[in-house]
């Protein structure tokens, strides 16, 4: 599995060597990465998620939803209990707490499970986006404005999570899209990969990654989120047992750790430059982990196999 993992993220480094080819030579500019944004955010993610809920709605995809909700609600938990204490032994600054608590559970994630197991993956995805997105407009945000607060406007009108429960009810009652939107909305959602991924290499195409790799803080933060995260929640899914006791969901559990495994989630930044914070920084996290996934998403992968 550990292979066929690194197949398809060299595939999608492949296709966002695309995007920073067409900005180095000229042809764009990384600030157009942004029309990329707007268009997979609001047109092309929906449609992936609502054409992943048209699927028999069964006891299995129902406890897998469940299953996928739960754990990354755990890990959120968990997550803010440690995010204390690291925060007060390394002094890290709002952006790289955020950094290493949320992953790219979009972007990345859903493209790569839909290539492994099929677009009706992304059903299992979808909790564990709605779940972080939650956290996010709430604890993130308290974060990046260094106090509390919460973003409700933001979080009801989430055009992701409006699909995610438009796609829970369609499942919940049996409803099928009728045919005539079906097959547009599965055109649209066959460009969510290449789009996402050639506008992640618009982006590092506008980044000075020679800058980049000399911060050594970066490194450190980039073990954090690449190597220890991903460690602690398999050593948790295997002292928890739920591979023995729901043997079913073999596939839910490796989604569920795979999300995990994802570098820093692009929101980050976006959240840093809304705030006012140091979005350069946490531009760099993102480059860093995400040049880093293609070694530690598969080493992590082949740990997995091991003990689960």
């Amino acid at each position: 599995m550990a292979l066929t993992l690194f197949h398809q993220i060299a595939g999608l480094f492949l296709i966002m060597g695309l995007g920073y080819a067409l900005v180095r030579s000229g042809a764009l500019q990384a600030k157009d990465s942004r029309t990329l944004s707007v268009i997979t955010v609001y047109i092309v993610q929906p449609c992936v998620i609502l054409q992943a809920f048209q699927i028999e709605f069964t006891r299995e995809v129902g406890q897998g939803v469940l299953l996928a909700a739960g754990c990354a609600a755990a890990y959120y938990l968990c997550m803010f209990a440690a995010d204390g204490a690291l925060h007060r032994r390394l002094g890290l600054s709002p952006e790289e707490r955020a950094s290493i608590l949320y992953a790219n559970t979009g972007n990345m994630l859903i493209p790569l499970i839909s290539s492994m197991f099929g677009p009706e993956s992304v059903v299992i995805a979808s909790p564990l986006m709605a779940v972080q997105l939650c956290f996010i407009w709430t604890q993130g945000v308290a974060v990046m404005r260094g106090e509390k607060g919460l973003s409700l406007r933001r979080l009801l009108t989430n055009t992701n999570l409006i699909a995610i429960a438009a796609g829970l009810v369609l499942l919940a009652f049996h409803i099928r899209i009728p045919p005539i939107l079906a097959a547009p909305m599965g055109s649209v959602a066959g460009i969510f990969g290449p789009v996402s991924m050639m506008m992640m290499g618009m982006i590092f195409a506008g980044t000075d990654l020679p800058k980049i790799l000399r911060r050594r803080r970066l490194y450190g933060v980039t073990l954090l989120r690449m190597v220890a995260v991903p460690f602690a929640v398999l050593l948790a899914l295997r002292l928890s047992s739920l591979s023995v006791l729901l043997p079913e969901q073999s596939r839910t559990l490796y989604i569920v750790f795979l999300s995990f495994t994802t570098p820093t989630a692009m929101m980050i930044t976006q959240l840093a430059q809304f705030y006012g914070r140091d979005a350069a920084r946490a531009s760099a996290v993102n480059v860093m982990t995400t040049l880093s996934c293609l070694v530690t998403m598969p080493l992590m992968t082949a740990l997995y196999t091991a003990v689960m």
